[in-house]
């Protein structure tokens, strides 16, 4: 699943429907139209997430779905182009994900990477697992990552956290090559930076990309000039397909090859720009090539390099050559 189409770019959308089902259904369509690769969800139950003495439980009420809700809004994808992403943040959450029998991977949240009931109930499910890394000692990722150990299918590290927005000097993209260097893993990067800095929002998550990091998460919005849940780090619909071409354009610029193999563009260029053997002045037919009777100049033709000119030397050539004209291996003998 993760490992075609590079890079794989995750469409969050988070809270930004603001507990609202119609909206969280006109942004999944914005996601889909992005032509991104897959679209997340978080699903939680306020009451087995957070406190109720935590200053944010209320506002956690408000943006939470019922079950009821996740089914509309999931029976309203009909769209087989993208995949669907299940991010639980408590068992029941999971448990009701995984009975929708619709999601293509699910993700742990970096605050269940210590929960080794939630741990145990993901190895049950033959889908690829996201373990967000963000903000955790390097010690939780090891245990998360042992407990999944057996788990027969894809784990991907996903490294960012959000700090509403996170500063470019906490990013620390760095991460990524050391755990990719520790963990036999597929590795993966949640961008929050400031989505008004677009060179940045874009970019960021590019040098992550050439760091190893072949899966992209990204937040969405409807629109963020209304300052909406998530918006510090979430693109506009039409931000976010214009990120998905810009990330999937720049990814050819890498190469697909590991052998040192000339392309087409390359030949041509080699054409332009390298010297070749011409005749330094008029050169009879049976005579020998020599370093006297040669000088390497641009032809826009490949022909003999200096590199490889001591195979030639000393050789008797099979036609006339006229001075300047470009000297072929072929004609030497």
């Amino acid at each position: 699943m993760f490992k075609k189409n590079l890079p794989y770019i995750i469409v969050e959308i988070a809270s930004a429907h603001e507990g609202n089902v119609n909206l969280a259904i006109e942004i999944t369509n914005y996601a889909i139209a992005s032509k991104a690769d897959a679209v997340k969800f978080q699903m939680f139950k306020s009451e087995r997430l957070l406190s109720k003495n935590n200053p944010f439980f209320k506002k956690f009420q408000e943006i939470e779905f019922s079950f009821k809700d996740w089914n509309k809004i999931i029976r309203s994808i009909d769209n087989k182009k993208i995949s669907l992403i299940a991010e639980a943040y408590d068992e029941e959450s999971l448990l009701f994900a995984k009975n929708l029998n619709v999601f293509n991977s699910y993700k742990i949240p970096a605050s269940c990477l210590n929960d080794r009931n939630m741990l145990n109930k993901l190895k049950e499910i033959n889908k690829p697992i996201i373990l967000s890394v963000g903000g955790v000692e390097f010690r939780e990722i090891k245990y998360a990552y042992k407990q999944l150990s057996n788990h027969s299918s894809d784990i991907i590290l996903m490294c960012g956290f959000q700090n509403f927005p996170t500063k470019i000097k906490d990013v620390k993209l760095n991460k990524i090559i050391k755990l990719k260097k520790y963990f036999k893993s597929i590795m993966g990067f949640a961008d929050h930076t400031d989505a008004e800095q677009k060179n940045l929002a874009f970019g960021i998550p590019l040098m992550a990309y050439s760091l190893g990091a072949s899966v992209i998460e990204k937040h969405i919005t409807k629109n963020r000039e209304k300052k909406g849940n998530d918006y510090y780090s979430s693109l506009n619909p039409n931000e976010f397909s214009e990120f998905v071409t810009f990330l999937k354009t720049c990814q050819k610029a890498f190469g697909n090859s590991k052998e040192w193999q000339l392309s087409k563009a390359e030949i041509k260029y080699k054409k332009f720009t390298s010297k070749f053997a011409v005749a330094s002045k008029d050169i009879k037919k049976g005579e020998k090539i020599t370093k006297n009777n040669v000088i390497f100049k641009r032809t826009n033709q490949i022909g003999i390099s200096q590199n490889d000119f001591a195979l030639f030397t000393g050789k008797k050539i099979s036609k006339d050559k006229l001075y300047d004209e470009m000297i072929y291996p072929k004609e030497i003998k």
